[in-house]
């Protein structure tokens, strides 16, 4: 049945009033920084990417050391309670030693600097960082009783639970004879899964004193849930000299280790060990490249970079550092179940070493650095869809006098989409790890109800608008422009009975 033209004339109104509001509510769409390749879009393919929500961020810089000696980052979130964070690094103190500082408010305050240094050992180095399921903070690295830089007569793998100020010290393994146990990782998974530390094993004599072990073997240790060792397993060497590692696992539960291989011409070939077990080991080719030069000009230090792994929900991605093409460049490859295929990394016009990946909201979040004319520059970025967008930029000094910049780059997802970097940075007169935490965005409460809603995504250019609002002033729109049509239609009828 139609309406009288006095109801549909108004209905009329409000609709042309909230279409246009509508329209300028909308807004522009968030755009990626400048030289990105966008997504093409088509009827199977995703949505084109938005802008990522915005978050809550802090900046510290903990750990304080001196100049050019902050190095070997590392950070964790709890699993369990997101706002606990702990970051670690290796200062280049006299002698060398992990330092790891903890924070209870999500990286707003950080705890003063605990030194890592086990039983017997005058130096500590490679921290890797993991929350265990009882609340405690596991650390994982190398130690050696010697006190000669770079150099030392025998050397063991440890990992530590922190219970608040107690610390208890585990070894795992321990060389001799000049042999190099080096390059530790840590995987905490949940309680039913075991924790693995795996580390790379070069013989001697001599290979302590190398830059870089020109043989060696990655090894995987399972633990007991009192941090003893379950089982040992050498793997199967796929390169001459497979020389760090990473772990991590998918979201089916399968482990993961990623290790990059030199062989006498310095290629490199990126390997995957995946595992149920932790025991049991099967091996893929994930990519290949050149190795980057173990040091660089205009850096003071050795590079020493490792590859990083992620777990996915049907697999893993890897991104490793490659000088094939005479720059350093980040090189990224993920198997969602299907095999490896490389996808393409952030834009970058100069070279970017040091990638170290994690996964958040289906999407990539990438931590490299840069070493150009003004020094080392540390870059983050997060994937939406196909495209990347600058999160942080932070310069790390003029690098000349850097100990060393060396394997991953501190950074951490949690449950809940925080996310927690740590780089080194250089200071008038110091150094220190530039810790930056970012939070998801704080709910928004309900309208009428004492439950809260996810807070909707916003555009840079400003705040958004709650929810219905857009249908409330878009009304109040349309009456306004009902009273004007109203309005102007009385004074035109003026004028004719005038």
């Amino acid at each position: 049945m139609p309406f009288p033209r006095r109801v549909t004339r108004p209905l009329a109104a409000v609709a042309f009033g909230c279409g246009l509001l509508g329209s300028a509510a909308a807004g522009p769409a968030g755009h990626p920084v400048a030289g990105t390749p966008t997504a093409t879009r088509t009827p199977a393919s995703r949505p084109p990417a938005a802008t990522p929500a915005p978050v809550r961020a802090t900046r510290n810089e903990v750990l304080p050391a001196p100049a050019g000696a902050a190095a070997e980052p590392n950070v964790a979130i709890d699993p369990h309670n997101p706002r606990r964070m702990a970051v670690a690094g290796n200062p280049y103190l006299a002698p060398t030693r992990i330092q790891v500082a903890t924070s209870d408010d999500a990286g707003q305050h950080w705890s003063a600097a605990m030194n890592i240094l086990p039983p017997g050992a005058r130096k500590s180095y490679d921290p890797q960082l993991g929350f265990a399921a009882d609340g405690s903070l596991l650390v994982t690295g190398g130690a050696s009783p010697d006190t000669r830089p770079g150099c030392q007569r025998s050397s063991e793998v440890f990992i530590a639970a922190l219970h608040g100020t107690q610390i208890d010290y585990h070894v795992l393994a321990t060389a001799s004879g000049g042999g190099l146990l080096d390059r530790p990782t840590l995987l905490v998974t949940p309680a039913e899964r075991p924790v693995l530390v795996a580390w790379t094993a070069s013989p001697g004599p001599g290979a302590e004193c190398l830059l870089r072990p020109v043989s060696s073997t990655t090894v995987v240790a399972r633990l007991t849930p009192q941090l003893g060792v379950q089982s040992v397993s050498p793997l199967p060497r796929v390169a001459r000299a497979p020389f760090g590692s990473d772990l991590a696992v998918s979201g089916q539960g399968v482990l993961g280790l990623v290790v990059a291989g030199r062989d006498g011409a310095d290629g490199v070939a990126v390997q995957v060990y995946q595992s149920r077990d932790g025991t049991h080991w099967t091996v893929s080719q994930a990519g290949k490249g050149r190795a980057e030069p173990d040091r660089l000009s205009g850096l003071g230090g050795a590079v020493l970079s490792m590859p990083s792994i992620a777990g996915l929900p049907h697999g893993f991605v890897v991104a490793w550092t490659d000088t094939t093409t005479g720059t350093e460049r980040t090189l990224i490859a993920r198997d969602d179940g299907g095999g490896w295929q490389q996808t393409a990394p952030p834009p970058a016009a100069a070279g970017r070493l040091l990638p170290t990946v994690a996964v958040a909201d289906g999407g990539l979040v990438l931590l490299q650095a840069g070493l150009g004319p003004t020094g080392l520059s540390f870059y983050t970025w997060q994937q939406v869809g196909s495209t990347w967008f600058a999160l942080a930029n932070d310069g790390g000094g003029t690098a000349s006098d850097r100990h060393e910049v060396g394997e991953v780059l501190g950074l951490a997802v949690g449950p809940d989409g925080s996310r927690v970097t740590a780089v080194p940075v250089d200071l008038p007169g110091s150094s220190a790890l530039l810790v930056r935490t970012q939070l998801p965005p704080a709910p928004a409460a309900a309208r009428g109800t004492g439950t809260a809603k996810a807070a909707n995504p916003t555009h840079a250019s400003g705040a958004g608008l709650g929810p219905g609002s857009e249908v409330l002033l878009g009304a109040a729109a349309g009456l306004v422009l009902l009273v004007t049509l109203r309005r102007s239609r009385v004074r035109h009828r003026r004028r004719r009975y005038r």
